[in-house]
């Protein structure tokens, strides 16, 4: 398992980082660097796109893994749970980005054309996911979070 201090993430944990947008006649760059902009090692970078609007995805926690999410096209609404409280937010550009802490169950609702970046601390685990919420609320009171 994950050291307690992540594992104990609330939502206040939950924040938006803003990303330096460098605009220019020929279009805009937004450079994503682990030193500047993210908080952990990035190993892991995918996209998830094609989603019909209204279709709700993510519907789990990580039990070590940070990740930032990023909307790069559309509206994208993420509700965050800690077991005690939600926070809502809206992505709708890639100018910044949602830093979710491990411990911590997302909700991610797409709207028409969106495209979500996902970035990561770590590979893939499957033992990493909790995927039922019953389940997530069990493994907060066992560790008391």
């Amino acid at each position: 398992m994950g050291n307690r201090k992540q594992i104990e993430s609330t939502v206040d944990d939950v924040r938006l980082l803003n990303f330096n947008v460098n605009n220019s006649t020929m279009g805009s760059l937004i450079a994503i660097e682990q030193s500047n902009n993210i908080p952990f090692d990035l190993k892991r970078v995918f996209f998830v796109y094609g989603v019909p609007a209204g279709i709700t995805r993510g519907n789990h926690a990580h039990i070590e893994q940070s990740q930032v999410l990023v909307s790069l096209n559309g509206e994208c609404k993420v509700s965050v749970k800690d077991g005690n409280l939600e926070r809502k937010f809206v992505l709708d550009g890639p100018s910044s980005g949602l830093f979710i802490p491990p411990g911590i169950w997302d909700e991610v609702t797409y709207c028409d054309n969106s495209i979500l970046l996902v970035l990561a601390d770590d590979c893939y685990n499957p033992d990493d996911y909790i995927d039922n919420w019953d389940n997530f609320l069990r493994f907060k009171r066992e560790n008391n979070i």
